[in-house]
């Protein structure tokens, strides 16, 4: 494949600005929908009107939320094979060049690598980078921990998204001066309990509430979000319980297939909704009585935050940024699932009383997210952060 080449008819955006103003440029590996990728389209969407203009490189491809952006134009796809290639590594710093950003800010080991060997060469702006997700068993290995150690090295600032993920870090050996953590931020305006559930419910073509308890996940199919436990777990609890649902929102990933072909393997497949990537998630998470997450590799689910902001319960896996969301039994509710009998049981009781005490969760999770988990707090640490790394490169 052809390398991306900036050509004359692109827009050369080194050009004067207005005081206050903060050009970022954002590496990731696409903006395919996922948590991480609808993080920054909050962010730039947020931080606009303060004067930040927001650019996204995108090594491989575009993706959905390439349109969510305050400036879509402004979204570059370098359409990157597979595999580290070495000659990307100029091709993102000619865009970069060109884009002359006051700050970058990569996403994850990929477009950190790119980027840190990029600014090898002097010319490119302090680094920001952003860790989204506890680090796997394919992170942890000593090629890819002894990348990051290096790496780090040429970062004016290295933040995650919760102090837990934090802390995964430095059991890792990855230990760097000062760590922040900036909690994601939700749209509570955007995310709120529906006024009538049940024309939601029907308008998605779901049960009623009185006639069906609806259990939902909503995320790609990643490795480590683990749709298919889910879908194992609700198979042992569906011939108790003939009024239960289940809805997995979300597309993309490489255990897709895997989990689709569970589900046509169920013996209760008509009770089992695969509804595909939506674009706008909030009536899915009214809809659901139980948002459950059984993800063992989260930093902090967005669909957590969104869940809670709609007051729907959310019974989740005690990993990372989730015990950081959820105080068990007072917003929401934790628990460690590593089979699917485990989450079967975990689901049980929500099941065999529908109508319980344990819906009262849902007025205390939307008061946490509007008090501790807004958009504007996110995008002004985000601001503090991107000027003091600024700051320390100017000393």
């Amino acid at each position: 494949m052809t390398p991306f080449h900036a050509t004359a008819s692109v827009p050369d955006f080194r050009k004067p600005r207005a005081t206050g103003s903060l050009r970022i440029a954002h590496v990731v590996d696409s903006l395919a929908p996922g948590g991480m990728e609808n993080g920054i389209a909050n962010l730039a969407r947020t931080m606009e009107p303060d004067g930040c203009e927001t650019h996204v490189v995108c090594l491989t491809r575009r993706g959905a939320f390439a349109e969510r952006m305050p400036a879509p134009a402004q979204v570059t796809a370098l359409e990157k094979p597979p595999g580290f290639l070495p000659k990307w590594v100029s091709v993102l710093r000619r865009e970069l060049r060109r884009i002359a950003p006051d700050l970058i800010h990569t996403h994850n080991l990929g477009p950190l690598i790119y980027t840190g060997l990029a600014s090898l060469l002097p010319g490119l702006p302090p680094i920001v980078h952003g860790e989204h997700a506890e680090l796997g068993p394919g992170e942890t290995t000593p090629k890819r921990l002894l990348l990051r150690r290096f790496l780090y090295r040429r970062c004016a600032a290295i933040h995650s998204v919760s102090a837990a993920l934090n802390r995964n870090l430095e059991a890792n050996g990855l230990r760097f001066p000062k760590p922040v953590a900036i909690a994601n931020g939700v749209d509570t305006h955007r995310f709120q309990p529906s006024p009538q559930r049940s024309l939601t419910r029907a308008s998605l073509g779901l049960p009623g509430p009185e006639s069906g308890f609806v259990i939902g996940m909503v995320g790609r199919f990643g490795p480590f979000k683990r749709q298919q436990l889910l879908v194992e777990a609700f198979d042992l609890l569906a011939p108790l319980h003939p009024s239960l649902h289940l809805v997995l929102v979300g597309a993309g990933g490489p255990e897709e297939t895997r989990v689709r072909e569970r589900v046509a393997a169920s013996p209760f497949p008509q009770r089992i909704r695969l509804a595909g990537f939506q674009a706008e998630t909030a009536p899915w998470y009214q809809s659901f009585d139980l948002l459950v997450l059984p993800s063992v590799n989260e930093g902090m689910s967005n669909a957590v935050l969104e869940a809670m902001a709609c007051a729907t319960p959310v019974l989740a896996h005690a990993s990372c940024g989730c015990a950081e969301l959820i105080r068990h039994q007072e917003n929401g509710f934790l628990t460690e699932c590593r089979t699917a009998r485990e989450l079967a049981d975990a689901i049980l009781p929500f099941t065999a009383h529908p109508s319980g005490d344990w819906r009262r969760v849902g007025p205390v999770a939307r008061e946490t997210v509007s008090r501790n988990f807004s958009l504007d707090s996110m995008a002004r640490a985000y601001r503090q952060l991107y000027e003091t790394a600024a700051r320390k490169e100017q000393q």
